[in-house]
């Protein structure tokens, strides 16, 4: 039990990080066969997260760091280990699961609860969008408080057409349809070598048929046009824009071109410096979307987030407004954010590093971003899972800037 004592005793950033020294190879388990196991590192794993500095209040850290606690169960992350520190896989847990265990301790955090919840979240930001979307500014608060419960949003008002264009400009950059355009349109990095970008999209799946279909998805398997057209005429699959209901149907992601997407960091230093800081908060809370939208009740084919805008041009259309963002304005932007393009990077945080405070930092990551682009001094900090030092990302992205023939001072520390 050395490892499990050392929750009370050393609560400090080692479980939020790649692990370091020799890699080691990971114990795969099924969460089934092994429960009681499997039990004890999510109620480890989810006190040590709930116990970091977030810019949000508790309720909406437990509604949110479920999903955390699946990703890091599957990779053998975190709390994810034996006794003696070996990383554990238990590559069969699902969402479901995690909630049922943390249901235990909290009752309102029950598998249809957080996902009604993490609905509503959804449903007050395209609520107050809408209201307020042919009016010049708006608040990212209602009466329930600030969107998302992000401490940072309470009070905030801002120009409502540089919030909209930092939604769609963050909608599209998750796109495959425009990722692949990419490639087409600006093939090569900064430094003339072929540009790599992978993607995939979500879709609706029978929970029934998909589990019966014994199909592979992992994530890194590339589906075809025709393979996904199979799993259309067998019904494991839909792809209609409209919306289906859990329990009966989830979500499930198909990779649909190999090769790294976009650091999300990137893309909020660029929204921000093209677009101000209005526009980076947009980019922040269509990220936010993109985020809750994995788990819900109630969903759309290719996630809420492009649901979402296209809700938002439909509205604007139909009041005569002009659109908000071209197509060439998306292209920079994941040209400019694409991992692979040069210097390179693998940094990308996730909703949930946007709004920690990494050790040592008097900022929340998304703040930590716009204080670089203000020129203001920052502390030397280390940045996402890989633990990615402030000093060399923040040249990255200067560089990358540079290449645009855009002038961003190098970061300053103190």
């Amino acid at each position: 039990m050395a490892t499990f004592a050392q929750l009370e005793a050393n609560p400090d950033e080692q479980f939020d990080q790649r692990r370091g020294g020799r890699p080691v190879a990971a114990k795969e388990l099924s969460s089934r066969q092994n429960r009681d196991l499997f039990r004890k590192c999510v109620e480890y794993d989810f006190d040590y997260l709930m116990g970091l500095k977030f810019a949000a209040p508790r309720e909406t850290l437990q509604d949110l760091l479920p999903q955390s606690l699946l990703g890091r169960a599957q990779n053998g992350h975190g709390w994810f280990m034996d006794e003696d520190g070996l990383p554990l896989k238990f590559v069969d847990a699902t969402f479901d699961q995690i909630c049922t265990i943390l249901e235990n301790h909290t009752p309102q955090l029950a598998n249809l609860k957080v996902r009604a919840r993490r609905n509503a979240q959804i449903e007050r930001l395209q609520h107050q969008v809408l209201a307020h979307i042919d009016q010049p500014r708006l608040r990212l608060e209602d009466a329930a408080g600030p969107l998302f419960g992000v401490d940072f949003l309470a009070g905030r008002e801002v120009d409502t057409r540089a919030l909209l264009t930092g939604m769609l400009l963050a909608a599209a950059m998750d796109s495959y349809r425009w990722r692949m355009e990419i490639l087409d349109q600006r093939p090569d990095t900064f430094a003339g070598t072929p540009l790599e970008l992978g993607g995939g999209e979500f879709f609706a799946v029978n929970r029934e048929r998909y589990a019966q279909s014994g199909l592979i998805n992992n994530g890194e398997q590339v589906f075809s046009d025709v393979q996904l057209d199979e799993l259309r005429g067998l019904e494991v699959l839909f792809s209609e824009d409209k919306e289906y209901s859990y329990p009966r149907c989830d979500q499930a992601y198909f990779r649909r071109a190999d090769g790294l997407g976009i650091s999300d960091d990137l893309a909020m230093l660029y929204i921000g410096k093209i677009y101000g800081y209005d526009a980076m908060l947009g980019a922040f809370l269509m990220d936010a979307v993109d985020s809750y939208d994995k788990f819900l009740l109630r969903f759309h084919p290719g996630g809420m987030d492009s649901h979402i805008a296209a809700t938002i041009n439909r509205a604007r259309t139909e009041r005569g407004l002009p659109p908000l963002v071209a197509a060439d304005e998306i292209h920079k932007l994941i040209h400019f954010a694409a991992k692979r393009n040069t210097p390179g990077t693998l940094l990308s945080s996730s909703h949930r590093r946007f709004i920690q405070y990494e050790d040592k930092s008097e900022l929340p990551t998304l703040l930590h971003h716009w204080a670089f682009l203000q020129e203001q001094p920052l502390k030397p900090i280390k940045l996402g899972f890989g633990r990615v030092e402030a000093k060399k990302f923040y040249h990255t992205a200067t560089e990358r800037f540079y290449s645009c023939g855009i002038f961003v001072r190098e970061a300053i520390f103190r």
